[in-house]
C-alpha cells in the first residue's frame, strides 16, 4: 500500500509540474500572438501613417486577379474589375487634365456602356 501511495504522490507531482509548464507555455503563446497582432494594428492606427503603393491587386482564393487599383505609366489612377477568366468587366480611370472615363464590358469583351 505504501509503495502505491508513493507512486501516486510522485505521479501527482509530475502532473502538477506538467500542468504548470503547460500554463506557462499558453501564456507565452497568447502574449506572442497579441504582440504579432497589436504591432501592425498600432502601426496603421498611428496618426499620420499611411500605406502606400503604386497598385493594389485583389486576388481570389485561386490566386487569380479579380480587381486592381493603381496608377498607369503617366501616373493617372484607375480601378479595374476582372471576371474569373481575367477579362476586364469594369474600367474606371481619370487623367491629369480632369477628364475621367468609365467602361462596362460583357463576358466577351464587348463594350456595354462607355462614358464619355
Amino acid at each position: 500500500m505504501n509503495a502505491t501511495n508513493l507512486e501516486l504522490q510522485t505521479l501527482a507531482a509530475r502532473l502538477h509540474k506538467l500542468e504548470k509548464r503547460d500554463r506557462i507555455w499558453r501564456l507565452i503563446i497568447v502574449i506572442a500572438l497579441l504582440l504579432v497582432i497589436a504591432f501592425p494594428a498600432t502601426w496603421f492606427m498611428m496618426e499620420g501613417s499611411s500605406l502606400e503603393s503604386h497598385s493594389y491587386v485583389l486576388v481570389d482564393s485561386h490566386g487569380k486577379r479579380r480587381a486592381m487599383f493603381g496608377t498607369s505609366q503617366d501616373g493617372s489612377p484607375s480601378l479595374v474589375f476582372y471576371d474569373k477568366d481575367g477579362r476586364i468587366l469594369i474600367l474606371a480611370n481619370t487623367k491629369d487634365d480632369g477628364t475621367s472615363s468609365l467602361a462596362l464590358y460583357d463576358k466577351n469583351g464587348t463594350v456595354l456602356f462607355k462614358a464619355p
